[in-house]
């Protein structure tokens, strides 16, 4: 298993570890993170996000998805003694932190993950990235049981999803039985055997990954996200000097600015066929077909805070609650002339 080993840098630098919810994201299967938030976080480079109210209702609701997982699956449900533990060797780089461990007649049985869904989400047979998390952590759990002789061959996902408003109601285990007692809340059970592909596939992938962008200490392949811009200017963020313009970046760059003039002219295009519409439908509000609806809705102008007004007024006020916006990069691109 040599070739599954996995390092550090070797500079005596410390790095973060593959957790349960890194695996989706690096295989492109999470909708909420990429290869470079991973990246980010491992190298001890992400900016900690603050906590939004799915995420602060997921963790209040975790208890009582823990109680709703029990009355379904039997046994008793634990907490781990520890919340994160590392895979054994060589794996060492992996973490995980399960939610609950299922005990079958005193007897460990495996892994339990609880999640919350709102009612605009899809569950279906459950979303790629949460399986893939179970997964790593029915590996983890069998890797260590069978140091002791033992073995974890499943997990569960538990999934309760319904609207916010139904979450925020939910203030006991009662109220959630309830909840799906009336069909307004729904409860997802996905019973998951450990899948050796897991570890013939996956983990090799990952471990490669790992190899190349952590221990390599180079970002993951450029992409759209806003992910891969932060990655990049977290990594290449002191810049001086210069570098030699080779073809293909000057390709690239040509190839940006194209772009930015298609940019600028379907902007004007959009604006015109804006105020084609306004004109044909004049005083009108909304004009349909059974294939088409169009409305035009007149908005009120947001709320904006006048600054100038409290600067000329309060300076010293302004003064003392000025805070400076994060650091961007500008790019510009000339052309030389002949």
């Amino acid at each position: 298993m040599s070739d599954l080993q996995l390092g550090g840098r070797g500079d005596g630098t410390t790095l973060g570890t593959i957790g349960g919810t890194s695996w989706g994201a690096l295989l492109g299967l999470s909708k909420w993170k990429t290869a470079h938030d991973i990246w980010l976080r491992v190298k001890g480079l992400e900016v900690e996000k603050p906590q939004t109210e799915p995420m602060a209702e997921g963790i209040r609701l975790e208890p009582i998805v823990a109680d709703l997982a029990q009355a379904e699956l039997g046994g008793s449900l634990t907490s781990p003694k520890q919340e994160t533990i590392r895979w054994p060797p060589p794996f060492n780089n992996f973490s995980s932190s399960v939610d609950r461990l299922l005990f079958l007649d005193g007897e460990l049985a495996g892994p339990v993950e609880l999640k919350t869904m709102s009612s605009r989400g899809t569950w279906g047979d459950g979303p790629p990235d949460y399986l893939l998390q179970l997964q790593s952590y029915i590996w983890c759990t069998h890797l260590h049981e069978i140091e002791r002789g033992r073995e974890c061959n499943w997990g569960a996902l538990v999934g309760l999803q319904a609207p916010r408003e139904v979450f925020r109601m939910i203030r006991t285990s009662e109220d959630a039985f309830k909840a799906l007692e009336h069909g307004a809340a729904t409860l997802h059970v996905n019973v998951v055997e450990r899948d050796p592909g897991f570890m013939l596939k996956t983990v090799p992938h990952v471990i490669r990954w790992w190899k190349t962008h952590i221990e390599g200490d180079t970002p993951p392949p450029v992409d759209e996200t806003e992910s891969c811009t932060k990655a990049l200017r977290a990594h290449y963020g002191e810049r001086s000097g210069e570098v030699e313009a080779t073809e293909g970046l000057v390709e690239i760059a040509l190839e940006r600015e194209k772009v930015r003039a298609q940019i600028d002219t379907l902007s004007k295009l959009k604006t015109k066929l804006d105020n084609e519409l306004r004109k044909m439908m004049g005083e009108a509000t909304l004009a349909a077909t059974d294939d088409v609806r169009v409305s035009i809705t007149n908005v009120p102008g947001a709320l904006r805070f006048d600054q100038k007004a409290l600067k000329d007024q309060h300076p010293l006020i302004y003064k003392r609650f000025q805070k400076r916006g994060a650091a961007f990069d500008r790019i510009s691109v000339w052309r030389n002339s002949v």
